[in-house]
């Protein structure tokens, strides 16, 4: 929409709205997909009105949304006249000055003006009508009787003329109001204003659908507030949830596993110690029994976490599943870099490694 146009809609909405072409251009929202413009009189109870480049405009109170009236306005609703007519014919009204017509006196008619007589002149006479015409001038005599009865034929006899010179009143023209024939001015009625607004009274209705979208707002405000801690601890709860999912409960189990593997090492150490002594020794034989029991008791808690022990078969070194901690010097150049010793076993899980098993190593060394 060009600028000229945009101008035009702004003077004609100004008009209908009742305020200036400026402050209608500040309070305006163009409307590209219909070709329109949506004024709007910022005072409260102010109009609001949408026009489209032809000129044609619907127009509505502040009580209608915004939503409703372009809705309206889809639909094909007008009920303001045409903007951009309106407006040109209020310039050519200005531009040109209301003159009185010339009538031409010699070729109208001059009808004499009699006075239309009474029921109780019909049925009295001429005397009476003069009496019923002015009753207070019968003291006054019979000559001024009939003088105060036909006023309108004295001012007939000089006046026709008179009258028949007398120009017409102009004809309404569209779109304009006709003067009040007292002389008075009407006063303007703001359109779609209720006779509450006019009167500068505020409707109780209108105060109590305030007070209801207040109350309305507290309680979706409220209703945030509540919304965003319940967020809160969804996420707090999301965050512990991916932390295990990321491996920290793997993480907790490894570091236990860890230190029951490492008491498992000492308890083999005590085992095989006390596996070589005589079976005589009452004692030696109970604290082997002892020891063994909590040796499988520990391995059955790695068993329900799926760990397990290992070994690996031969005596070449796997250096993906086994660990060297230590050498054996040796002077058979065959079993260099031999497994000499198992010194722990090594335990795994879905699979995977989870601690090498340790060995000690062959060191080939010659002889001096």
């Amino acid at each position: 929409m060009d600028a000229q146009t945009l101008a035009a809609l702004a003077e004609a909405a100004a008009a209908r709205l009742r305020i200036t072409a400026e402050l209608a251009m500040q309070h305006r929202r163009e409307l590209p997909e219909k070709d329109a413009v949506y004024f709007y009189n910022p005072a409260r109870g102010g109009l609001q009105l949408i026009v489209d480049n032809k000129g044609e405009m619907l127009i509505a109170t502040s009580a209608i949304t915004f939503d409703r009236l372009y809705k309206d306005f889809c639909l094909g609703r007008r009920n303001g006249e045409r903007a951009m007519e309106g407006s040109r014919q209020e310039e050519s009204a200005k531009v040109q000055p209301e003159a009185a017509p010339v009538r031409d006196t010699e070729q109208e008619e001059v009808r004499p003006v009699h006075p239309e007589p009474s029921p109780k002149q019909e049925e009295t006479g001429s005397g009476q009508q003069a009496e019923a015409a002015q009753p207070k001038q019968e003291e006054a005599g019979s000559g001024q009787q009939a003088e105060a009865a036909q006023p309108k034929q004295e001012e007939a006899g000089s006046g026709q003329q008179a009258e028949a010179t007398q120009p017409k009143q102009p004809e309404a023209q569209p779109g304009r109001e006709e003067p009040d024939p007292s002389g008075q001015e009407k006063a303007e009625q703001p359109e779609g204003k209720t006779p509450e607004q006019q009167s500068g009274k505020q409707d109780p209705r209108i105060d109590q659908i305030l007070t209801a979208l207040t109350h309305l707002q507290e309680t979706f405000d409220t209703k945030i507030a509540v919304d965003k801690v319940q967020n809160q601890r969804f996420d707090n709860m999301h965050r512990e949830l991916t932390k295990y999912q990321n491996g920290a409960l793997d993480k907790l189990i490894s570091s236990m596993a860890n230190d029951i593997i490492l008491t498992l090492d000492d308890m083999k150490k005590i085992i095989d110690q006390y596996s070589g002594m005589e079976a005589s020794a009452e004692v030696c034989g109970k604290l082997l029994k002892q020891f063994t029991w909590i040796f499988e008791e520990l391995q059955d808690v790695l068993y329900r976490q799926d760990i397990e022990a290992y070994t690996v078969p031969g005596d070449d070194v796997d250096v993906r599943r086994q660990k060297i901690v230590g050498t054996v010097p040796t002077d058979d150049e065959s079993k260099n870099n031999k497994v000499a010793q198992r010194v722990a076993d090594g335990y795994e899980k879905d699979g995977k490694t989870f601690r090498p098993e340790r060995i000690r190593v062959y060191k080939y060394a010659e002889k001096k």
